[in-house]
Formats: structure tokens, sequence, C-alpha cells
């Protein structure tokens, strides 16, 4: 799978059924394993972001399917380190 084919999939928590966007950017070990996928942050209401990016860790990853990634993420996603 290429990363052009895993951002165009949907990230959905299995826990609360929560859409958390599509993956936007990854966080890779030094010899190149995926530690992380990155979503964009949810939009304020006042339509900025509110920090970096959400984290999902590799091991929360359940299944890839043709459209979607599934997660299970009890506690919900946490927002990446802004110094990241």
């Amino acid at each position: 799978m290429t990363y052009a084919q895993l951002k165009q999939k949907e990230i959905i928590n299995t826990c609360d059924g929560a859409r958390l966007g599509n993956v936007c950017d990854l966080d890779l070990s030094p010899d190149g394993r995926i530690l992380a996928l990155i979503t964009p942050a949810p939009f304020s209401f006042a339509g900025l972001f509110k920090g970096e990016g959400v984290v999902i860790p590799w091991g929360a990853v359940v299944m890839m399917g043709e459209d979607v990634i599934l997660v299970n993420l009890p506690g919900g996603p946490r927002e990446s380190d802004p110094k990241m």
C-alpha cells in the first residue's frame, strides 16, 4: 500500500463510531516503521485549527478496509505535541 492510497482512507474509532478524518501524515521510526497515523486537528467553532493534529498510535489500528481504517481508541484520540 502506498501513502497516496493510505491518505484516501477515512479513520473510524470503533469504540464510539467517531469519524476521525483522513490520514494527513505519518510518524515513522528511524528504521521506517509506522508508529502512528496523524489526522488534521478538528476545526474550532471559529474555523481555526485547535492544534497540530490528532495522533493515532499504530497499535490502535484494528483493520484496514478498502475505504476505511478502523481503530480502537477507548479514551479517544489525543492531539499531537505542537513541537513535533
